[in-house]
């Protein structure tokens, strides 16, 4: 399944989880040498938040919320419902 395009008027992935493969997020976002490094985790987490506004992160708890990442991620700072990217890592061949 191919990952959505953003809402043109939120910037955000249209609502729900969107399954996808590395080489569909790597299709996706990684256009240009820069954002494929930053796919790969050069620069850490921070280049990735600044650059991509998001981030990979296992699904465990957030802390001042308790939820789980894969709700917590699926709502704006200003309560908008977004979409996230989902991985599944029993699928992935990894290098």
């Amino acid at each position: 399944m191919a990952i959505p395009q953003f809402d043109p008027q939120t910037g955000l992935l249209p609502p729900g989880e969107h399954v996808a493969s590395w080489d569909e997020i790597e299709l996706r976002f990684g256009w240009n040498p820069h954002r494929r490094r930053l796919l790969h985790f050069a620069d850490r987490r921070a280049a990735q938040k600044q650059r991509f506004g998001g981030e990979f992160l296992p699904n465990v708890v957030e802390a001042s919320s308790g939820r789980r990442f894969v709700d917590f991620f699926q709502t704006s700072r200003d309560g908008i419902e977004k979409g996230i990217v989902l991985i599944d890592p029993k699928t992935e061949v990894w290098t």
